[in-house]
């Protein structure tokens, strides 16, 4: 019975592991292609470009396309 909990612990964190590595994988592969994302304000372009709007850097707004898009660069 012992035996039987603590195999299944083992097989839960394996799984878990492999799971953490896929992710963390793909997350480096992100970085590594320096996706960045546009974000489109077109609607009140004129009264939100008055104000400052503190964005990060990988987003930036472009008045030319529909709002509510993000487009990747």
């Amino acid at each position: 019975m012992i035996f039987e909990n603590v195999r299944e612990k083992l097989k839960r964190t394996q799984r878990f592991v492999r799971t953490w590595n896929k992710l963390s994988k793909e997350v480096m592969a992100a970085k590594q292609a320096r996706t960045t994302l546009v974000l489109v304000a077109k609607h009140n372009f004129a009264q939100c470009s008055m104000k400052k709007l503190y964005l990060p850097k990988d987003f930036f707004v472009n008045q030319d396309h529909d709002a509510g898009s993000i487009w990747k660069e």
